[in-house]
């Protein structure tokens, strides 16, 4: 078997952890996914299998699109909604323009700082 396999990961679940739930399945030795998605992240992971893992990085470079729900007024020592609150509190002068006008700054290509508690290293 060879191809490209879409996996729609539940939450929970590392990246790798489907992987390897996919290989010995299958009982597949050649198998890698094309980019991390976070254990608490659900959404499609493009899994590569025997001769197709050297498109891996092709499928890699394709633009991305995400969908995120945020909650204000809430910060956690890991920055995610899995830490600890360190703090809490009112959020005031808030209008739905102002989070508009913040969201559209994470249009287009931007650099990211990965956070501390992230599993990528690179």
């Amino acid at each position: 078997m060879e191809g490209l396999l879409l996996i729609n990961k539940p939450k929970g679940l590392t990246s790798r952890e489907v992987v390897n739930k996919v290989s010995k399945s299958l009982k597949i030795n050649k198998i890698g996914h094309t980019g991390t998605l976070d254990p608490m992240a659900s959404g499609i992971l493009v899994l590569c299998i025997a001769k197709a893992t050297k498109i891996a990085s092709l499928i890699s470079d394709y633009n991305k699109g995400y969908i995120a729900e945020i909650t204000l007024g809430m910060e956690t020592d890991t920055l995610d909604s899995e830490g600890k609150v360190i703090k809490k509190g009112p959020i005031k002068h808030i209008t739905k323009e102002k989070i508009i006008k913040v969201l559209n700054k994470f249009k287009g290509p931007l650099k990211q700082q990965v956070p501390l508690y992230s599993a990528i290293k690179i």
